[in-house]
C-alpha cells in the first residue's frame, strides 16, 4: 500500500440532518413553558409544564451535542502503519500486528456491522461511514496476524451450542413497557392535558363552534393516534412473544435442535430442505422465517435474539437447500419494475409514489400542522 491508497472514512454527511433537527426539537421543549406562561392569567409560570418540557428539551441538546461530535471528529484511517480511529473521545492507533480479529456483527443482507478487535481497543463501524467496502479490504488484506482470514459472521470468543430464544431482557421488559406507554400512558397522559372541561368551553368561546369542534378532533388524533398505532404494531409483536415464550432453537457445528414444550426437532444441516419468509397474512403482521427439515418444520420470528445470527447460520451451513438466501417465494420478480411478474395482463404495471400509505402520512401530517394550534 502506498500513500495514495490511504483509506478514510467519515460518517456519511446526510447524516447531518440530526443537527437542525435536533435543535429545532430543543428549542420548542424550552421555549414551549414560556409561551405557555403568556397565555395563562397574569403570565403565571405553569411548573408542571416546566417539569415535562425543559428535561425533554435538555435531553434533546445532550443527543445533538453528542451527534456533532461523533458526525465532527469520527474518522478512521487505514494506511502503511495499521489503523487509526476516533469516536468522540481520543485518537487510537494500532499497527497490523496488534489486529487480533475482525468480523461482521451483523448480516450483509440488512444494515451491515463489522468490528475489528486490536490489542488497544476494538473499532465498530455501520452503513453510516463511507469507504467501508475499501476498508474492509484492506484489513482482510493486511491483517495478517488476525485469527480471521476473511469477514464471516461470528465473534471472538463466541462457543458452540448457540440458543435462540425469547425471553431475552428485550422481550420481558422493554417490549411491554413500551406498549404500556404508548396504549395506556399516552391517552391517560394526553386527555388528561387537553380535554380539561374550563379548556374545552374556552375553545368554543374563543373560536366558535367550527374552529371549536376542529380542535377536538385535532386533539383528539394527538390522543388516540399513538395508543391505535401501537394497538397495530407492538400489541401484536408482545402477544407473539408471549406465545412463544417456550420456544427456543439450538445451534451446534453439526446441525439445529427445536424446542416449544411439546415437540422436538432435530436435524443435520445437511438435512434442511428449505428456508424462506413465509408470505404475510396480514399487512402490519411480523415476519415469520420458516426452516423445512426432513423431520419436520418450524419457523421463528423477528423477536428471536438475535434472529439475524440464525439466519446467517443457516444460510452458511444449510448446503443442501433449495435455497441460498431467505426471500418470499416468488417475490423477488414482482420487486423487479417491469419484470414479469410486475406486469398486468394487459401492459406494464406503474410504479409511483402515490401510494395510499404516502397519501394517508402526508394528510394526517399536515391535518395535524394545521390544526393543532387551534
Amino acid at each position: 500500500m502506498n500513500e495514495r491508497e490511504t483509506i478514510i472514512c467519515r460518517v456519511k454527511p446526510n447524516f447531518w440532518w440530526i443537527i437542525p433537527l435536533g435543535l429545532g426539537e430543543a428549542a420548542f421543549f424550552l421555549v414551549a413553558p414560556f409561551e405557555i406562561a403568556k397565555s395563562t392569567p397574569a403570565g403565571r409560570f405553569d411548573w408542571v409544564v416546566f417539569v415535562i418540557c425543559w428535561p425533554v428539551g435538555a435531553l434533546f441538546l445532550c443527543v445533538v451535542m453528542y451527534c456533532t461530535l461523533h458526525l465532527a471528529r469520527g474518522f478512521v484511517r487505514a494506511d502503511d502503519a495499521g489503523l487509526k480511529w476516533r469516536g468522540i473521545g481520543k485518537i487510537r492507533s494500532a499497527s497490523w500486528d496488534e489486529v487480533t480479529d475482525f468480523y461482521d456483527a451483523s448480516s450483509p443482507r440488512g444494515a451491515r456491522k463489522f468490528a475489528v478487535e486490536t490489542k488497544v481497543g476494538i473499532l465498530k463501524l455501520d452503513g453510516q461511514w463511507t469507504n467501508t467496502g475499501a476498508l474492509r479490504d484492506v484489513i482482510q488484506s493486511r491483517a495478517t496476524h488476525s485469527q480471521s482470514r476473511a469477514w464471516t459472521m461470528q465473534s471472538k470468543g463466541e462457543k458452540w451450542p448457540r440458543v435462540f430464544h425469547y425471553r431475552g431482557w428485550d422481550n420481558r421488559w422493554f417490549l411491554p413497557m413500551i406498549t404500556a406507554v404508548g396504549i395506556i400512558f399516552w391517552p391517560c397522559f394526553f386527555g388528561a392535558i387537553l380535554f380539561q372541561p374550563q379548556n374545552v368551553r374556552a375553545e368554543f368561546t374563543d373560536f366558535g363552534f367550527l374552529l371549536g369542534v376542529l380542535s377536538i378532533i385535532g386533539k383528539l388524533c394527538l390522543t388516540l393516534g399513538k395508543p391505535i398505532l401501537y394497538a397495530l404494531t407492538f400489541w401484536p409483536m408482545l402477544r407473539e412473544v408471549r406465545r412463544r415464550r417456550t420456544e427456543r432453537i439450538t445451534a451446534t457445528p453439526d446441525g439445529l435442535t427445536f424446542e416449544d414444550g411439546v415437540q422436538r426437532i432435530e436435524a443435520r444441516w445437511d438435512e434442511i430442505a428449505n428456508f424462506y419468509i413465509a408470505p404475510p397474512t396480514r399487512k402490519l403482521g411480523n415476519r415469520v422465517y420458516v426452516v423445512e427439515t426432513a423431520h419436520g418444520n418450524f419457523d421463528f420470528v423477528q423477536e428471536l435474539g438475535p434472529y439475524q445470527g440464525l439466519q446467517t447460520l443457516i444460510a452458511e451451513r444449510a448446503l443442501n437447500s433449495s435455497s441460498r438466501e431467505w426471500k418470499t417465494p416468488g417475490a423477488k420478480d414482482i420487486e423487479t419494475i417491469g419484470g414479469e411478474k410486475s406486469k398486468w395482463r394487459d401492459g406494464q404495471r406503474v410504479h409511483s409514489y402515490r401510494t395510499r400509505s404516502n397519501r394517508a402520512f402526508l394528510g394526517g401530517l399536515t391535518f395535524f400542522c394545521v390544526f393543532m394550534p387551534f
